[in-house]
């Protein structure tokens, strides 16, 4: 079962992600991590996996050529029915990478 599973849904692990300190841990079998940056990968591991965007996601438009957006409430829906989250590849690249 995932974290998101786990807390009951994705908006219950968002504001348990809200809620903590830079200090708190979380434990993952034998080890204890900082629970802040594996709160937001898993939480952004959800978004890509369900197509959710919010502001501030990476995002490539394929129609808009090669760049590497960030959402924001001013994309229309069409850009965003087209939209997928960039991959971490293409967010180190700065650019949308090509499928061959």
């Amino acid at each position: 079962m995932n974290l998101i599973e786990q807390f009951g849904g994705y908006d219950v692990a968002k504001e348990k992600y809200q809620s903590l300190s830079d200090l708190d841990v979380i434990t993952i079998g034998p080890f204890e991590v900082p629970a802040k940056p594996y709160f937001k990968d898993e939480l952004l591991e959800y978004r890509r996996q369900h197509n959710i965007f919010e502001a501030g996601d990476a995002m490539v438009i394929p129609s808009r050529g090669n760049g590497i957006f960030h959402f924001n409430a001013l994309f229309s829906d069409s850009d965003i029915a087209e939209a997928r989250h960039a991959t971490d590849a293409e967010i180190k690249a700065g650019k949308r990478l090509e499928v061959k």
